[in-house]
């Protein structure tokens, strides 16, 4: 068992060892939320760390976790997981970080609805990056198909 902080890394939560697992004491208790935690380094000097626990809105929270899930914000936009092009995942609405509802309106309704969004099997290459374009192009192929459907 060892003892870990939540840091401020990259703009990423991290957990991070304070102490080796052979120096801790089994009635230590775990560092409080802005604790002073000192351990000492190889050389003897005492190092000091400040527990920070970050605190994000709900909204905030599910983009961060679709961003960890994606890697990246392109694949996020065209994520396939809408419940048509591939498995269902109930964050898939608001994983821009906003309600769906607030997206349809400032950037048009082709972004939240499932079966207007490519299927999984395209090419991101092709698939342009961010919200105007990507609504852009989603209405584009919309009209594509439109034509196809009626010629």
């Amino acid at each position: 068992m060892s003892t870990t902080i939540l840091t401020e890394g990259n703009g990423k939560c991290q957990t991070a060892d304070l102490f080796p697992p052979d120096q801790i004491s089994a009635q230590a208790p775990p560092p409080r939320k802005n604790a002073t935690t000192e351990a000492v380094s190889e050389t003897g000097a005492a190092i000091t760390a400040k527990a920070r626990i970050k605190v994000y809105s709900p909204l905030k929270a599910i983009r961060l976790n679709c961003l960890e899930c994606s890697e990246r914000a392109k694949d996020v936009e065209w994520c396939p997981c809408d419940g048509v092009h591939s498995t269902r995942c109930h964050l898939w609405a608001y994983r821009f970080g906003r309600r769906p509802k607030t997206v349809a309106e400032r950037y048009g309704p082709e972004l939240v609805t499932p079966q207007l969004m490519p299927s999984e099997n395209v090419d991101e290459d092709i698939l342009p990056n961010g919200m105007e374009a990507g609504t852009a192009y989603l209405r584009q192929l919309q009209g594509e198909q439109e034509d196809n459907g009626n010629g």
